[in-house]
């Protein structure tokens, strides 16, 4: 349970962070702001967990910090809709006409906590990179491959690298990083996670088809019934 003292600890951060925010260009008022911050303040509280490894200020300045970012895009996106004068949500707006209004409308289901406790752990993946790999060119290139998800062909062409040295930078980088224990322990974690996922699906399918087949047998079961009751014969009458 959250008591006063642990919001009155947090306070001065809640200030200290909404002050940088305090010539934005929707003109919300500080007091405004550090209100939409002790709602991040809150949740942060709530959700914050010693395993993520990093200390509870830093967690909490990013809830405080995400809250209020959401609430400018808020405003900002609800400027760009007033633009619009057609009451399509389909309608392309904006300068480039790269956004729709249903494009900018809030998404209810962001999960604050979720989203602060994965770019910590995406930060604590470019700090132990870094520790493992000294050069440079070679964080880049892993960082690119493996939190931004990309190939090894479009590494490559980021950072003006041949294909086949790639290949081999990135065979490289995966055996140092093997060494690295925090990512040694995420991925373990990672494929217990997908092993049992995979396990739940089978017992879904497994689960399903016993189902399916009580239905088919209670079916047979109702038509046996029916033709015993009736007959036969009777059916086609």
């Amino acid at each position: 349970m959250i008591k006063d003292d642990d919001i009155k600890q947090w306070t001065p951060l809640i200030k200290k962070i909404t002050w940088k925010y305090r010539n934005n260009p929707y003109k919300l008022e500080l007091e405004d702001l550090e209100q939409i911050g002790y709602i991040g303040l809150l949740k942060g509280l709530r959700s914050f967990n010693e395993d993520l490894g990093v200390e509870i200020q830093t967690y909490l300045y990013r809830c405080i910090k995400w809250s209020i970012d959401k609430e400018l895009e808020y405003w900002k996106n609800n400027r760009r809709i007033a633009i619009c004068s057609s009451s399509s949500l389909d309608i392309s707006i904006g300068d480039d006409n790269e956004y729709t209004a249903r494009d900018l409308i809030e998404d209810k289901n962001v999960n604050i906590e979720e989203h602060v406790s994965q770019s910590i752990l995406i930060d604590r993946y470019k700090i132990e990179i870094k520790k493992t790999i000294k050069c440079p060119k070679e964080q880049l290139f892993a960082i690119l491959i493996l939190i931004y998800d990309l190939s090894i062909k479009d590494a490559a062409e980021r950072i003006n690298l041949d294909l086949d040295i790639a290949k081999k930078m990135n065979k490289s980088i995966k055996d140092r990083l093997k060494r690295n224990l925090f990512i040694r322990t995420q991925w373990r974690n990672y494929c217990s996670y997908k092993l049992q996922s995979k396990l739940k699906n089978i017992n879904y399918m497994l689960n399903t088809e016993s189902i399916a087949v009580d239905k088919i047998m209670l079916e047979q079961k109702l038509v046996l019934n029916y033709f015993n009751k009736k007959g036969f014969e009777s059916v086609y009458e």
